[in-house]
C-alpha cells in the first residue's frame, strides 16, 4: 500500500512540476504533432473565450475583455505545457513515428476506394429503405403502426421549426 501512495504522490509531485516548469521536453522530437496538437487545443480555447466574451456583453468593457483574455493566457500556458508533459509528449512522439510507416495510397487508390464506399453507403441505404417500406407496410396492415395525415405532420413540422428558433434564440443571447 505504502508504494502505491508513493507512486501516487510522485506523479502528482511530477505533473505539478511539469505545469510550472519553463523546459521543452525532447525539443527536437515530434514537433508537427505537438504544433498541430497545441494549435488544435487553442482553437477550442480562442473558441470558448469569444463564446464568454459574448455572453459578458453587460459587463464592463475591462471585465469583458480582461476575464476572456486571463483565460486564454492560463490555457494557453496548460496547453503548452500539455505538449511537454513527458507522457503526453511521448505519445504523441510515438504517433508522429507511426505515422511516418504508414504507406498511404496514391490518388488513383484514394478515389476507387473512395468510390467504392459511396458506392456501398448508398446500396445499404436503398437496401434499408426497402425494407423499411416493408416493414411500415405490414405493421400498418396489422394497426400497429399508426401514420400522420399530411396536415398533423405540418402541424408537428411547424412546431419542431419553432422549437428551432426558440433554440436559437436562448442559444445566441
Amino acid at each position: 500500500m505504502a508504494t502505491k501512495a508513493a507512486a501516487g504522490a510522485w506523479r502528482k509531485a511530477s505533473l505539478l512540476e511539469a505545469l510550472f516548469s519553463v523546459d521543452v521536453y525532447k525539443r527536437s522530437q515530434g514537433i508537427t504533432i505537438r504544433t498541430l496538437s497545441f494549435v488544435g487545443l487553442m482553437i477550442f480555447v480562442l473558441w470558448g473565450a469569444q463564446l464568454l466574451y459574448a455572453r459578458l456583453i453587460t459587463a464592463t468593457y475591462p471585465l469583458r475583455v480582461g476575464v476572456p483574455l486571463v483565460l486564454v493566457v492560463l490555457s494557453g500556458w496548460i496547453c503548452f505545457r500539455l505538449v511537454n508533459y513527458p507522457p503526453f509528449a511521448d505519445f504523441l512522439i510515438e504517433t508522429e513515428w507511426e505515422m511516418r510507416k504508414v504507406t498511404w495510397p496514391t490518388w488513383s487508390q484514394l478515389k476507387r476506394a473512395t468510390a467504392v464506399v459511396i458506392a456501398v453507403t448508398l446500396l445499404m441505404a436503398g437496401f434499408l429503405y426497402v425494407v423499411d417500406l416493408i416493414w411500415m407496410g405490414v405493421l400498418r396492415l396489422m394497426g400497429v403502426l399508426w401514420v400522420p395525415s399530411p396536415q398533423q405532420a405540418e402541424q408537428a413540422a411547424a412546431e419542431l421549426i419553432r422549437f428551432g428558433q426558440w433554440l436559437a434564440q436562448w442559444w445566441l443571447s
